[in-house]
């Protein structure tokens, strides 16, 4: 038995009945738009409703539609009088816009400032984006997104994470090749093509209007675009405060929040694109995680040790106090670490996965919100940049207490358990020693990491 596909096989956007001179169309992505070929007029109102064909009706013949050239239309939003907005199209130019004028010749367009025409270009783009059915892309359509996207693609390669480009360097190739997919494969003319094209090109007049494009010369866009400083916290701390978080910093944490602010300072900076920020924001959570749980080993050892030596029989009772307080301390460091890492693991993972087209457009999503409230809030507490650091380097700072007052207890141990000289200067001399070889250690470590100039031999 044949089946007759081709007479059997019914189009969605025909299905339902249609008002007489209006055409359905639907959507790539399922929703219904109509058109009226008499009066040349879109309008996304349900027309199959008798009250809103009969207004549109009505308002198409109180005004002079069906008088415009070709490569005219228009979109009418809302289907009341009082209400209703008149987009005009003009496909011969790809121009869409609340004040244009149908019979504007290309003198007067090449009077416009640069400004008003991707104004009125990103319009047209938004609007073949919403109607890509009934519409044929023009064939310098396909070379201006191609260009555009090579365009970002050269700037992420020349500028790095300091780009401004609306896509990153991996969605330019993928949109690259997917756009060349549709030319090679003679799917240029599909409506999924034009909304793909279109959708490129709203993004790329929406940057380019963002970034005031053709308004600067070399020497005014690099200045508009160099990095900034951050700014500066509103709460401006006194100095009596500053110098008590010195002595802190310094004395109490030797030195270690230093190394937090850095980080914390780093995630917080923006080089001109919010994937960078959300990547810097990544990297900064991940290494504090990473940090803390191996806090958290360290401290579990050194706590096991600890018991086990507070268990000997004659231990005397300074070891023993000593003891007692570096329990405390390990304990401690293993608590705000297991804490911290918590809270650092639920917000990554309550946050939800953004991509950045979308985020360029509404930057107020959960999770760039979510870091710009953190970082916000760091910088601006009562307890600034730095009491914030000390924060984060509560758990290696108590490790690091713990560890010393284990230390002391073992010393006092052995001290008061051998007598004579002998033993006590093997003990210190011992001590000292290691003392020297650790803080050598250490001061040769941290500063073998920064770039230092070498000295001239004369």
């Amino acid at each position: 038995m044949d089946f007759p596909a081709k007479d059997s096989y019914v189009r969605l956007d025909t299905y339902k009945d249609i008002p007489n001179g209006w055409t359905s169309y639907m959507h790539p992505r399922g929703w219904a738009y109509f058109r009226n070929h008499e009066y040349h007029v879109i309008t996304d109102e349900d027309i199959r409703i008798p009250l809103v064909c009969e207004t549109l009706s009505n308002f198409c013949v109180q005004h002079p539609f069906g008088d415009l050239s070709d490569g005219f239309e228009v979109h009418i939003i809302g289907h009341t009088v009082q209400n209703s907005v008149c987009v005009l199209v003009d496909h011969n130019e790809c121009l869409a816009g609340f004040d244009l004028i149908e019979k504007n010749s290309k003198e007067s367009i090449s009077q416009w400032s640069v400004g008003k025409l991707i104004s009125q270009r990103r319009r047209y783009w938004t609007y073949v984006q919403n109607h890509p059915v009934h519409l044929a892309l023009p064939a310098y359509a396909f070379a201006e997104a191609k260009d555009a996207l090579q365009a970002l693609l050269v700037d992420h390669m020349l500028s790095g994470s300091r780009s401004t480009a609306p896509f990153s360097k991996q969605e330019c190739r993928e949109l690259l090749d997917t756009l060349s997919n549709f030319i090679e494969h003679g799917g240029s003319s599909l409506p999924s093509c034009t909304t793909f094209v279109a959708w490129i090109l709203r993004i790329i007049y929406t940057m380019r209007g963002e970034n005031k494009y053709w308004q600067y010369n070399r020497r005014s866009f690099e200045e508009a675009t160099a990095p900034r400083p951050n700014p500066k916290p509103h709460h401006i701390l006194s100095m009596k405060y500053r110098l008590l978080l010195s002595i802190i910093v310094n004395v109490l944490c030797f030195g270690i929040p230093y190394t937090y602010l850095s980080h914390t300072e780093k995630a917080s900076e923006f080089h001109g694109r919010l994937e960078g920020l959300q990547a810097a924001w990544q990297d900064y959570t991940t290494q504090l995680a990473h940090e803390y749980a191996n806090f958290v080993i360290a401290g579990t050892v050194l706590l096991s040790v600890t018991v086990g030596f507070l268990a000997t029989p004659d231990i005397t009772y300074p070891a023993k106090l000593l003891c007692i307080v570096a329990i405390f301390a390990s304990l401690g460091s293993m608590t705000t670490a297991i804490l911290f890492v918590w809270r650092h693991d639920r917000q990554i993972s309550s946050s939800h996965t953004v991509t950045y087209p979308i985020a360029y457009f509404f930057p107020d999503l959960h999770t760039l919100s979510r870091q710009r409230a953190y970082i916000h809030n760091v910088r601006n507490g009562r307890l600034g940049l730095t009491g914030h650091a000390i924060l984060l380097s509560l758990p290696p700072v108590l490790l690091v207490w713990a560890l010393l007052m284990f230390t002391a207890a073992i010393v006092v141990y052995s001290v008061q358990s051998l007598l004579g000289a002998v033993g006590l200067a093997i003990i210190f001399a011992a001590l000292a020693l290691v003392l020297f070889v650790v803080v050598s250690g250490v001061y040769t470590f941290s500063r073998v990491w920064r770039w230092r100039r070498a000295k001239s031999i004369n």
